[in-house]
């Protein structure tokens, strides 16, 4: 058979033209789609970036064989199959450039299969159906596709194949662990009210293999950030290994949360004002010391904002409440550290608000934004008070504090759950956070989207035959 002749403006031309069809898959925003394929169907997620394209599809057709040994990279779903050909056709293109064409021969060879598929697929995709449906994301596969979509390509060079693995299936455990237990509504919003209640907490435990990573229900925090005596005046044992915290007991305590810092203006580690952010009122007894501090000396000052911080937290502590932890957003002084250790109560500071809204999801309750105000509104409300389980738990040689919400806490949102990332070094912690924490964004998002009718290719194949 005689080749054509096949210029270099030949070869342009077909590489428009395959863009143009890749362009064509791209939805809404201009991200790219790719299958999103109900569990009953022979189809499923374009996930892999080396290994072959569509999991489970038939190869019932020459054309869909060719398509097997194709790449390319998804980390969206919303297409049909004939939106991945036309995804895949791009890569195979680069492909054949790249990795196949060793002579002249052969690229001519390629280009001009290249092209005689592309205008047969532009042929086929100019007949399809005038708008999609959104298929639902349900299955457990469709989640695990979804993650090797984002995590596959940006790891392939950081982990091998079996650390990848173990990280995917993680990922998406943490991500199913912490949908509600009940059924959401039946409707199109379904999907996302399910989504909507879903936190999961990143945690890099450094000093870890990859194969350690798991997934735990709860907040955890390492017992450095907590005082030495922490875990005595808890009432909590030193923790066994991981795979024997069923059997330990856990202790149920009272926490008081804040939102506002516990520290002074004038405290080389302060890190907020006190009493809470902008435009909070400042604790009891700080407002005097604002209109002396010009009469004060410095150290007077200071020691009379610390006297209004134990003015404001003693009523908080009563012990009919049985506060044993204070958890708080923001900065606590040593000196208030020392005088709650004292009174048998263990300060928790600088948990940063994303810990503090997982802890108040916890607890059932809304921390405390300021201390300004009588206890006995505060009570009423039961704002910043409640109780939660805790247990200390040794995980890869290192000690945490496990906290789940005790039996008759009432959360009024969906389960909270820790993804605990084992990195073997703070290089491999800042290529394994990001890419977990994005997968986990596109999980999310993914149920969050309502249902649409999308225009453009990819449509063809979903014609009733």
């Amino acid at each position: 058979m005689s080749l054509p002749v096949i210029t270099t403006g030949d070869r342009v031309g077909v590489c428009r033209q395959v863009a143009q069809l890749a362009l064509d898959c791209l939805g809404p925003g201009g991200r790219l789609k790719a299958l999103q394929a109900a569990p009953d169907t022979p189809a499923s997620v374009l996930t892999s970036t080396s290994g072959p394209l569509f999991q489970g599809i038939r190869a019932d057709s020459a054309f869909k064989q060719l398509l097997f040994s194709g790449t390319a990279v998804a980390q969206h779903a919303e297409f049909g199959d004939g939106g991945l050909m036309s995804i895949t056709l791009a890569s195979r293109l680069i492909q054949a450039v790249l990795e196949r064409c060793r002579s002249r021969r052969e690229l001519y060879e390629a280009s001009a299969t290249l092209e005689l598929i592309g205008n047969r697929l532009l042929d086929a995709l100019s007949h399809g159906a005038e708008g999609l449906a959104r298929i639902p994301c349900t299955s457990l596969s469709q989640y695990l596709a979804l993650t090797r979509g984002v995590l596959v390509p940006k790891l392939s060079r950081v982990l091998d194949a079996e650390e990848l693995e173990h990280l995917v299936l993680t990922v998406t455990e943490a991500f199913v662990s912490s949908l509600p237990s009940s059924a959401p509504a039946e409707g199109p919003a379904a999907g996302g009210s399910a989504a909507a209640g879903s936190r999961v907490m990143v945690h890099c435990l450094r000093g870890a293999a990859v194969a350690d990573s798991r997934v735990l229900q709860g907040v955890l925090l390492q017992a450095a950030d907590l005082p030495e005596e922490a875990l005595d005046l808890l009432g909590m044992a030193a923790g066994g290994e991981a795979e024997e915290e069923a059997a330990a007991e856990s202790v149920e305590v009272g926490v008081l949360l804040l939102a506002c810092s516990l520290d002074t203006h004038r405290n080389q580690y302060n890190s907020a004002d006190v009493g809470g952010g902008a435009g909070a009122a400042p604790a009891r007894g700080v407002a005097l010391v604002e209109e002396q501090r010009e009469e004060l000396a410095p150290g007077e000052a200071e020691a009379a904002e610390l006297d209004g911080l134990v003015a404001s937290l003693e009523p908080l502590l009563e012990p009919g409440r049985n506060i044993r932890l204070v958890a708080c957003q923001k900065g606590i002084h040593p000196a208030a550290q020392e005088w709650l250790l004292a009174r048998g109560v263990v300060p928790c500071q600088r948990l940063g608000a994303a810990r503090l809204a997982a802890l108040a999801t916890l607890a059932g309750c809304a921390p405390l934004e300021t201390l300004l105000g009588a206890p006995s509104a505060r009570n009423l409300a039961d704002i910043g008070y409640s109780r939660l389980q805790m247990q200390s738990v040794v995980i890869s040689g290192q000690q945490l504090v496990y906290m789940l919400p005790a039996g008759s806490t009432v959360q009024a949102a969906g389960p909270i759950t820790t993804l605990l990332l084992g990195c073997t070094s703070d290089a491999v912690a800042d290529h394994l956070r990001p890419n977990a924490e994005a997968a986990l964004k596109l999980l999310k998002a993914t149920m969050l989207q309502d249902p649409v009718a999308i225009k453009g290719a990819g449509m063809a194949e979903q014609r009733a035959p």
